[in-house]
């Protein structure tokens, strides 16, 4: 078992030194710990191994200027010590903050300090946004360390006024959806109030036994499946590309975390595809393009917040759901991670089998981030699988009625039939021999699959007159393979790359059991490096 305690801190100005003692959570945590310590912060009884300390300060305790995120946490680090008169209250801070790990989170409003007024212009959701980044990347930690069981404590003791409703929400949420990395239980625990008057002494004071307790806990048991305490909704499409731009820019801290992708799920480049590909259906870029244009801005918004003398201005707003919604895609990725795959190239291959035997198996899981990107995925892949099949045996028939003698009688387009002109009839006819051995092999042209049959609308209702507008279709498609240039190189393995579905993340090659491709985001992302 591991322990991670979690706590806020405020301003330290007005703590004293007092005896914190332990209540029922001792027994609780099974942990060898200090029955009672003397201290000005409660933290000071949670030393030992396998017990790891994460303080989250705000910035608005920053009384001075600085430039940067580094040099913020020294000087917070600095005056959290400083601002307490009391020098054993020092030694005691400065005791923690080294063997902690100390996160800034934002602040949001007005704070006052001792030479001049600072002003925060922060909204709350940029505030609550930086605090799930926060969380989550402790979380992340915590459980990349082997153990049985994470247990986890809340301390809100000395940050009761920075947010602890919130706080406790966001790491609710966060266990939700990574309890499948292990047993986890949670603890909101704190200190009894310290009340005292204007002439206690110092030593009265340190006499002064508060007892520290358990408000509430709860426990996530290691699962498949989301054991959420509130559902996931994606935002709905972005409309116009004004629109788009700005759900970038709340996403601005989010790159490094989509480093952690270790192995790409499908509803991963799912989530990528319904934030781009839908509201920008019109543009000629393909999603890999897209996903690209969305990191880079990504990339480009990666400075938390600028300084204009003492103010700290934030231009943009995070996107508290928008951020939550990619760490349980990635989350996703993480479950999904057994999935048997092997990478070529810049895709993921994986079995059509494995794909459908894991939407049998996690589908409670998929259904808990989005029922209908899932469903539809899923469907677009089976049709996908369904559609390349068809597509080679109308292929192969097509290829059996090509007339060499009387090419010209075609309905061909004016281009193709100068083309053919200048061609040999030997040569074209190898060239069919040729594309006809590759689709026996199970490779199609990605044009092929572009070809559909007639719409049955209304009129048109005869199905012999669909198939025949299809195989003159797939000719042409045919003949247009015959012109082309498909030297071994890379137009050739372009060209038979076949695309299921048309700008889907999905790609067919020949196989056993056909298999399906999808964008390896690590790829792209190193592009950008």
């Amino acid at each position: 078992m591991s322990l991670l305690v979690i706590s806020t801190w405020g301003f330290s100005g007005s703590w004293k030194r007092v005896t914190y003692r332990l209540d029922d959570l001792r027994k609780v945590l099974e942990t060898p710990l200090s029955s009672e310590v003397i201290s000005c912060n409660v933290l000071k009884l949670f030393k030992g191994e396998n017990i790891r300390r994460v303080i989250l300060l705000p910035i608005t305790l920053l009384d001075t200027k600085v430039n940067n995120f580094e040099e913020a946490e020294d000087v917070i680090r600095n005056s959290i010590i400083a601002s307490n008169p009391d020098d054993n209250c020092k030694r005691d801070l400065e005791e923690i903050l080294h063997d902690s790990q100390v996160k800034v989170v934002l602040g949001s409003g007005y704070f006052l300090s001792n030479t001049n007024l600072n002003e925060f212009i922060v909204p709350f959701s940029s505030v609550l946004s930086d605090i799930y980044l926060k969380i989550y990347e402790s979380l992340e930690e915590a459980y990349n360390n082997p153990r049985s069981e994470l247990r986890i404590i809340l301390d809100i003791t000395h940050g009761v006024n920075y947010y602890p409703v919130s706080l406790r929400a966001v790491v609710e949420k966060m266990l939700a959806i990574m309890s499948h990395r292990g047993r986890t239980k949670l603890y909101v625990a704190s200190s009894d109030p310290f009340i005292s008057s204007r002439n206690s002494q110092s030593k009265d004071i340190e006499k002064k036994v508060l007892k520290y307790h358990i408000i509430e806990w709860r426990e996530f048991p290691k699962s498949k499946v989301f054991s959420m305490t509130s559902n996931i909704k994606l935002k709905s499409i972005v409309r116009s590309r004004d629109e788009l731009n700005t759900q970038l820019r709340g996403l601005k801290s989010i790159v490094k975390y989509i480093k952690l992708l270790e192995v790409p799920s499908i509803l991963a480049w799912s989530y990528l595809k319904y934030k781009l590909y839908e509201p920008l259906n019109k543009c000629d870029k393909n999603s890999i393009d897209k996903a690209k244009e969305l990191l880079e801005e990504i990339k480009k918004e990666a400075k938390r917040f600028s300084i204009e003398g003492n103010k700290f201005i934030f231009p943009k707003e995070f996107d508290p759901e928008g951020i939550f919604d990619l760490i349980s895609l990635i989350e996703i990725g993480r479950a999904l991670s057994d999935l048997n795959g092997k990478i070529e190239d810049n895709l993921y291959v994986v079995n059509l089998k494995d794909l459908k035997s894991y939407n049998e198996r996690y589908s409670e899981y998929m259904e808990a981030v989005s029922k209908h990107l899932w469903k539809k995925e899923f469907d677009d892949l089976v049709r996908a699988v369904e559609l390349y099949r068809e597509r080679i045996l109308d292929a192969n028939e097509a290829l059996e009625v090509i007339p060499l003698n009387g090419i010209e009688k075609l309905e061909l387009d004016n281009i193709l039939i100068d083309k053919l002109k200048k061609m040999e009839k030997r040569k074209i006819q190898r060239k069919l021999e040729e594309l006809r051995s590759l689709i026996s092999m199970g490779w199609l042209p990605y044009s092929f699959l572009k070809v559909e049959a007639r719409k049955k609308n209304g009129e048109d209702k005869d199905e012999s007159k669909d198939k025949e507008y299809l195989l003159k279709e797939l000719i042409k498609e045919a003949l247009w393979w015959a012109v082309w240039d498909n030297s071994l190189n890379e137009n050739y393995v372009r060209n038979f790359i076949a695309h299921a579905g048309l700008e889907k993340n999905l790609t067919f090659v020949s196989s056993e059991s056909v298999g399906y491709y999808i964008p390896y985001l690590e790829q792209i992302i190193s592009i950008m490096k």
